[in-house]
């Protein structure tokens, strides 16, 4: 066997996957099929050049070629280079992409003839060694529980089932775990970011990032394309779900609400005589005698108010996650002065100020008038900049807004929001959100 059978190898792998799945010859052909001796599998760059080594490749049959390569597309697709690049272990973001990445697939391959699952070598959540982590998560998420598995175990007597370490598997398609030293198995920078030792000093020209756009939106494009030609001829769709949800997400890009609402609550960042800051809004009174006019010391002062729905319509995962959401912001913007609550339904029931939003009292559960609550902040001093209403919006809104602030609709429900409102944003309350803005679940 010679590097040439390998190459035509992989070329048969390449026309397989693009004769069961047309709609992926955009990145299909746009991608470079390298040879890379010894790395000992199949991985791709994260600029989509595939290394593979020919004497693996050669001992695997065309269906665990087919899947393996179809494997590194899917890390491309969702991006893991440029979401896990910046996690400090390398090895526990390649195991979190591929817990991502592997539960779909193995649903998948479990529906389609044309794939075979290989029997060892790939790791899914909910089974040995990860039974300890539920499925349906995302990269990040897992890396999180990862790292916190390995910090429990690091005292103890090494890495177990469920644990950050597991142990590589040798099978067909494998290689995608770690070895059996413990030290991670050959992986491609396409999964954590990082670029690998065969990816250097020689790595031939791939995709740059503005190529690397325009072929996921063509890509995109096609899956939706096909998708809609499959349903409206025979009702059943071919297209896997996470796919069809990455193409709409490529084709209609959403700004994740938390930033929106981030950029909302920064417009009512005040100032106060304090130590954190110089403004020339608040200048030094005591250079003031020297006939200098310098920059007083000032700290930021959250002015902000947040009225939170507490009526009979709302649920308890509503109003939490919600409550959840701008304690984030708020322990982003390092504000240590709080923030005030209103639990209103019919009325202002409580007017809180707040550090944690596990601290708020939900006392409520009646009607639904909301600018009652709106009315009531108004009152504070000093007086808020932004008023932040958390609501199904289930309310019988005024037609008249309030006078002098900005009033900022977090809408997670299906009610309708007032016409007056200066920003309404939705939040999906199914569960499903972006994260970072690159991937959707």
């Amino acid at each position: 066997m010679t590097n040439r059978d390998a190459a035509l190898a992989m070329d048969a792998a390449r026309m397989r996957l693009n004769h069961d799945r047309g709609y992926l010859q955009a990145i299909l052909w746009a991608m470079r099929l390298v040879a890379a001796e010894g790395i000992g599998t199949m991985a791709m760059s994260k600029d989509a050049v595939v290394y593979y080594d020919p004497e693996a490749v050669l001992a695997w049959p065309l269906e665990a070629r087919v899947l393996v390569l179809y494997h590194e597309l899917g890390h491309w697709m969702r991006e893991h280079y440029e979401r896990l690049g910046e996690l400090p272990s390398e090895a526990l973001a390649q195991i979190a992409a591929d817990l991502e990445l592997q539960q779909d697939l193995e649903e998948e391959v479990n529906r389609d003839r044309n794939l075979e699952w290989p029997p060892q070598g790939y790791i899914v959540p909910g089974k040995p060694p990860f039974e300890s982590l539920p499925r349906g998560l995302l990269a990040e998420e897992y890396y999180r529980m990862l790292e916190q598995e390995q910090k429990q175990q690091s005292g103890g007597q090494g890495q177990k089932g469920g644990g950050g370490k597991p142990q590589r598997q040798e099978g067909q398609g494998g290689g995608q775990v770690q070895d059996n030293q413990g030290q991670p198995a050959p992986h491609g920078s396409v999964a954590d970011g990082r670029w690998k030792p065969w990816e250097q000093p020689d790595h031939p020209e791939g995709k740059t990032d503005a190529q690397a756009r325009l072929i996921r939106r063509k890509l995109a494009q096609d899956i939706r394309d096909h998708a809609e030609r499959e349903s409206a001829r025979s009702g059943i769709g071919s297209v896997p779900a996470w796919m069809k949800r990455w193409a709409e997400m490529q084709l209609n890009p959403k700004v994740p609400w938390q930033k929106v609402l981030d950029r909302w609550v920064r417009q009512a960042i005040g100032h106060a005589l304090g130590f954190s800051d110089y403004d020339f809004r608040m200048p030094n009174r005591r250079a003031a005698l020297s006939g200098l006019i310098l920059p007083g010391l000032v700290k930021p002062v959250p002015r902000i108010a947040v009225v939170l729905d507490v009526s009979g319509s709302m649920r308890d995962r509503q109003v939490g996650r919600g409550l959840t959401e701008i304690g984030g912001l708020l322990k982003a913007m390092g504000a240590m002065e709080g923030v005030w609550v209103l639990a209103t339904d019919a009325e202002a029931h409580t007017c809180q100020r707040v550090f944690n939003p596990r601290r708020v009292e939900v006392v409520g559960g009646g009607g639904t008038i909301l600018e009652s609550g709106i009315a009531r902040a108004m009152k504070l001093r000093p007086r808020p900049g932004i008023v932040i209403v958390i609501s199904d919006c289930h309310n019988y809104w005024e037609e008249a807004k309030p006078a002098r602030v900005s009033v900022v609709v977090v809408r997670v429900g299906t009610g309708d929001p007032p016409a007056w409102a200066d920003k309404v944003i939705d939040v999906d309350e199914t569960g499903v959100g972006e994260y970072a803005g690159v991937w959707v679940r």
